[in-house]
């Protein structure tokens, strides 16, 4: 049976690939410690550099990619590397990034864990028995798991979780006002007055470039100029509030974790699925593979590890996202990239082709340098 694309349902599509915009350039802040870390303001202009010259172009490379193939990651990439007449070498991105979106969804659900057993503790005012963190932290990222990838079973609607997330964002506001500070320099991989070079690095990796989470998205997403200039806007609200001092920024990024959940675990389940297995048995070895090793991963290596494993996460996903630039900007075909990616103008196009070459790499290893002498 042929499925029917109505303009309704590519609306829905759109507006859910906006949101998701949002979730991951959330998480990836939780993932670099910068959760109610107070981030000097004089960083904020280079992470939003590099987020316009740098992301954004990486975004649109990982679209372009995922349209022309029209397939899962491992077969899209062997797809577009027959096409391109490419060496096979280049496929090494597609399992790259399966594997560091595995590494990423067990820090995530970890991290959930931490951020909402110090909200919880915070809120309760004690910290011994049930409400321990050797208690609550297995516990509640095991919950976290099962209800951020049973949202793939329920179909729910991301962009219901927007006015929660928003309301949290006003109440970090409203306690850093009311200077209702939360302490949690002992969570932070890199506490405030990061460096100029790793406000770059973070906010060129603010897209998720080198996991390809948006893989599965983008080849169904029509380009809205609308709802893309509302995700900047809501993008921009969202992330200055995660990094403002408060409680609140810690339940939003534990949200914001809990939701990527699911953005992390569609490119495994659309190669899962591509192998011929069906839903939920993709869906029961994804959840086995990451509760274990999450679990693992708190009861072994602790709080320090996390942070450490955290910045190799950051690392990896530059590393992928060279390659990926290197690819999208060098090996792939002019016209295929042109038309996959369907801009508006010629210039448009020729921007992005020197981003992609040229601003992308070189701001990616700007940042490199300053996040290896933190591990």
């Amino acid at each position: 049976m042929t499925s029917v694309t109505t303009p309704h349902s590519t609306s829905i599509v759109a507006s859910e690939s906006a949101v998701s915009s949002i979730i991951v350039a959330m998480a990836v802040l939780a993932w670099a410690g910068l959760v109610g870390a107070g981030v000097l303001w004089g960083e904020l202009p280079y992470m939003a550099l590099s987020a316009v010259f740098a992301a954004w172009p990486l975004a649109l490379a990982e679209r372009a990619l995922a349209v022309r193939s029209k397939r899962s990651l491992v077969d899209g990439m062997q797809h577009l590397t027959r096409e391109s007449d490419a060496a096979r070498g280049w496929r090494f991105i597609a399992y790259s990034g399966l594997f560091a979106g595995l590494l990423a969804m067990v820090l995530t659900a970890t991290w959930t864990g931490v951020f909402t057993t110090v909200a919880v503790q915070s809120l309760m005012h004690d910290q011994s028995g049930w409400l321990s963190s050797a208690m609550l932290v297995p516990a509640l990222t095991t919950f976290a798991v099962f209800l951020g990838l049973l949202r793939y079973v329920g179909r729910a609607n991301l962009t219901h979780w927007l006015l929660p997330m928003l309301l949290l964002a006003g109440v970090s506001a409203y306690s850093l006002s009311h200077e209702q500070v939360w302490p949690l320099d002992s969570s932070l991989a890199l506490p405030g007055g990061i460096g100029w070079s790793a406000a770059l690095l973070i906010g060129a990796l603010l897209g998720g470039a080198g996991l390809m989470v948006r893989w599965p998205w983008q080849q169904h997403v029509t380009p809205q100029p609308l709802l893309q200039g509302a995700s900047v806007v809501f993008s921009m609200a969202m992330l200055i509030s995660l990094m403002l001092p408060g409680l609140a920024a810690v339940l939003l990024a534990a949200v914001a974790c809990l939701l990527m959940l699911l953005a992390l675990a569609r490119p495994w389940l659309a190669v899962l699925s591509a192998r011929g297995l069906a839903m939920w048995p993709a869906l029961f070895v994804v959840l086995v593979v990451v509760i274990g090793l999450a679990e693992i991963l708190w009861y072994t290596a602790g709080l320090i590890r996390l942070q450490q494993l955290s910045l190799v996460l950051l690392l990896w996903m530059t590393v992928n996202a060279l390659v990926l630039a290197i690819y999208a900007g060098w090996i792939m075909k002019m016209s295929h990239a042109r038309k996959a990616l369907n801009l508006p103008s010629e210039a448009a196009y020729n921007v992005w082709r020197i981003a992609i070459r040229w601003v992308a790499p070189i701001t990616l290893l700007a940042g490199v340098g300053s996040l290896v002498g933190l591990i």
